[in-house]
């Protein structure tokens, strides 16, 4: 291993030299809880005059080609340690604008002097030759914002609407500027400079790293991984881009845009879940705690971490769109995406692989056939899942391995596709057994199986599927009035029945409320949802009543999901 430096090193040791962010780093993140914290440590060293803090690691990639030093670990310690030494000399710069003796002058100029010594300098027209100890490579913008807006002058306490990591910058900065202020403002100013003192020496003397340098940037990966493998702040995704990065080569600038184009595609959703996703369909089930292990021991060259990256960039629309129905940048099926919108209801995902493999092999496969074989996951999902409640990890390894035969093109057509997947379907006797004694209390399924009566029962009519406008009525109410003569154990076991459940328009609703069946029957009569006009052929509303409504929505649930 070609580590040139292991060894503790203070915070002035260690920023009293010239590094640069790589272009393949994470943009700066930390919060007002990750700043908080910073704070916090900074003040408990200040109470315990003769401890340390340990601050964590620091790896360093020395190129000995560029001379350049590369912080592979600690982006975010550093940029935040350089936030707090700027604040504190611009508090500094502040105290000037009073009236000062020659003394307090030269004590402010030695705070300033040894703040420039980790901060470094930015260059001028008239001295090329100095230089910031921070450069990020990875952003033009933000390396100008950084030296010109920070180090240079204060940034504008308006928001950075437009670039989270200017954001975060702009309020870490004035984070630790007001603390200082809270601290000293109200103490002489002999006083404030006497107490800058601690603040600067706790964190550049007393605040201690692990500082890790190698010339070998596969072995700075290497060892970023091993630290970090075990850590909870670092998702597996991180990992993952560090890796195919380092396996880039010549083809690093492209990996590193279809890298930024699909985390912008996906911002907010899960990326890690979405590559272990991709894999499942490209090459097999694996799980997460495997997936790395598994990435690194395929991709190997610069041909396929571009491949790689290609196919996440084309893939990434769709993930979006599965978790986004109502907001589709890929399909513009409608009956696609109405598969979709009935998949999130039922809080699937195990099926994602597939629909990733079809559209890696979207030659084979029309907008039609893919309608198909969601209408078919979804019957699978309600059927295995909701309804008999069979294990995601079972349908998990079914639907990856069906993916993965999609991919490998072990399937002719959308025929064998839909007849595999309702082949493995619990039979019709199982699933209507199961669904006359159906109870729950998930809104979501309860809306979803109801609506879905509805569509079957009047397909002509489009209901209004907001939950605000059309709400869950218990025909026996959850909360019984005098009229309800009913055993509370009775009442708990058939409250949340799929038989005891409808839906009615948000005002009828209000007023049924816990009224009695006969008048609720006023109010069903009202509703233009086709499965409540049923409800008028019953007198009174008892379990018996219950139970016989659900065997009959059981009869129907055999002639929708089929």
């Amino acid at each position: 291993m070609a580590i040139q430096s292991a060894a503790k090193a203070t915070m002035r040791t260690f920023l009293n030299s010239v590094y640069y962010i790589p272009r393949n780093q994470r943009e700066y993140t930390w919060d007002s809880g990750n700043l908080e914290d910073f704070w916090m440590d900074l003040e408990s060293i200040l109470r315990h005059s003769e401890s340390m803090h340990f601050f964590g690691q620091i790896v360093i990639y020395n190129d000995t080609a560029t001379k350049k030093k590369y912080i592979i670990d600690g982006q975010q310690r550093t940029v935040t340690s350089m936030l707090f030494l700027r604040a504190m000399q611009y508090y500094c710069e502040t105290l000037r604008g009073n009236p000062l003796t020659d003394a307090q002058k030269t004590e402010l100029d030695n705070i300033d002097y040894s703040i420039k010594q980790c901060l470094g300098r930015p260059s001028t027209q008239y001295d090329s030759d100095v230089q910031l100890h921070l450069n990020f490579e990875n952003e033009i913008a933000i390396n100008d914002y950084f030296q010109n807006k920070i180090i240079k002058g204060a940034p504008t306490s308006k928001k950075e609407t437009d670039e989270p990591a200017r954001e975060n910058m702009r309020a870490a900065y004035y984070y630790f500027y007001d603390k200082l202020k809270e601290k000293l403002r109200f103490a002489a100013i002999d006083e404030q400079i006497k107490m800058l003192y601690p603040y600067r020496n706790s964190l550049l003397d007393r605040f201690e790293v692990m500082y890790l340098e190698t010339n070998d940037l596969g072995e700075s990966y290497v060892i970023f991984e091993t630290l970090n493998a075990r850590g909870q702040e670092l998702e597996t995704s991180d990992l993952l881009k560090n890796y195919v990065f380092s396996k880039s080569g010549g083809n690093l600038p492209s990996v590193e845009d279809k890298w930024k184009k699909v985390t912008n595609t996906l911002a907010g959703l899960d990326l890690t879940k979405y590559i272990r996703y991709y894999w499942n369909a490209r090459y097999g089930l694996v799980r997460e705690k495997d997936l790395y292990r598994e990435i690194s021991a395929t991709i190997k060259s610069p041909k396929d971490a571009i491949d790689l990256v290609t196919d996440l960039n084309t893939c990434a629309p769709y993930f979006h769109d599965i978790f986004n129905p109502d907001n589709c940048i890929a399909f513009d099926d409608k009956e696609t995406i109405q598969h979709l919108f009935s998949l999130q209801s039922l809080k699937a995902t195990t099926f994602v692989p597939i629909v990733l493999a079809l559209e890696m092999r979207k030659d084979q496969f029309t907008a039609g056939d893919i309608a198909n074989i969601l209408d078919a996951i979804e019957t699978y999902i309600f059927r295995n899942a909701t309804i008999a409640g069979k294990t995601a990890n079972a349908t998990e390894v079914f639907f990856s391995s069906i993916a993965n035969d999609i991919y490998e093109q072990n399937f002719q057509s959308e025929k064998e596709i839909t007849d595999t997947i309702r082949g493995k379907m619990i039979a019709d006797e199982d699933f209507e057994n199961l669904f006359v004694t159906f109870s729950t209390k998930t809104t979501q399924y309860i809306r979803y199986i109801l609506l879905k009566v509805h569509d079957h029962l009047n397909s002509n009519h489009e209901l209004n599927r907001n939950p605000s406008d059309v709400n869950i009525e218990h025909i026996m109410p959850q909360t019984l009035s005098p009229a309800w003569n009913i055993d509370s154990k009775i009442h708990e076991r058939y409250v949340q029945r799929l038989g005891n459940l409808a839906l009615l328009d948000e005002k009828l609703n209000k007023k049924a409320s816990n009224a009695p069946f006969v008048d609720k029957k006023e109010y069903y009569k009202k509703s233009l949802i086709k499965p409540n006009q049923n409800l008028l052929q019953y007198n009174q509303w008892t379990p018996a009543e219950i139970e016989d409504r659900q065997k009959n929505l059981a009869k129907l649930a055999l002639e929708i999901w089929r």
